[in-house]
């Protein structure tokens, strides 16, 4: 804001006069080539490593590779959870007859021929 604020003090001193820009407006700029703020009130920033758009998009992609990398964990603690939720209902599965040959038998047998379809 300090430098939109400067900025905004000598655009009008310009030669012809520059606009004086809003803070929202400066905000909504999305690519450094249409950010003539930075051109006008600094000539080294044209010169850092970021103003090349081989740069940058070197940079994104770097990122987008690191979030993969994050994403990935992410990924295999969800595939242990899920593997672990697959044996708790296969054990389930298996357990289930047994408790229910006694009070139950026909459903007991039901589940006995459902499990043996899933393996």
């Amino acid at each position: 804001r300090n430098t939109l604020e400067h900025y905004n003090q000598l655009a009008p001193l310009q030669t012809p006069p520059q606009e004086v820009l809003k803070f929202s407006k400066a905000a909504s700029f999305a690519w450094l080539g249409e950010f003539e703020l930075l051109k006008h009130l600094q000539q080294e920033v044209l010169m850092k490593p970021w103003v090349s758009k081989a740069n940058r998009e070197v940079a994104g992609k770097y990122f987008k590779i690191v979030h993969a990398h994050e994403e990935i964990g992410c990924l295999n603690i969800k595939i242990v959870r899920l593997q672990k939720w697959v044996n708790d209902e296969d054990a389930h599965l298996f357990t289930t007859p047994m408790s229910l040959s006694v009070s139950n038998p026909a459903l007991a047998s039901e589940i006995c021929k459902l499990y043996s379809k899933c393996k």
